[in-house]
């Protein structure tokens, strides 16, 4: 799951991967700035990994070029992903997803 094995979500993510495991996988998650929905959605998705599908490819929409680059660095340093199994696609930059686990 994650690299780092000094991680522990806190209680709303707890609670919601549980609710989310529970809908099959399904669910929309709101929260403010800072609460930890970047690290919730890395908890989903090696959650879904685990427990479903081993060869589970994620797409990841953002509305800025900087969140992209940010998820594509986290997706890269928080779960053990290979940088080669990430691609963008945006402007002028658009990677095939092809092998790609995530884009």
């Amino acid at each position: 799951m994650f690299k780092n094995p000094e991680f522990k979500p806190r209680e709303w993510q707890q609670t919601n991967i549980v609710k989310f495991r529970n809908k099959e996988y399904c669910s929309l998650i709101e929260a403010p700035t800072g609460a930890g929905k970047t690290t919730f959605s890395f908890m989903a998705i090696s959650d879904l990994i685990k427990n479903k599908k081993n060869n589970l490819r994620t797409i990841i929409i953002v509305p800025k070029i900087h969140l992209l680059h940010q998820w594509k660095k986290e997706i890269i340093d928080k779960l053990s992903v290979d940088k080669k199994e990430v691609g963008v696609f945006y402007g002028d930059k658009k990677e095939s997803s092809y092998k790609k686990k995530f884009m």
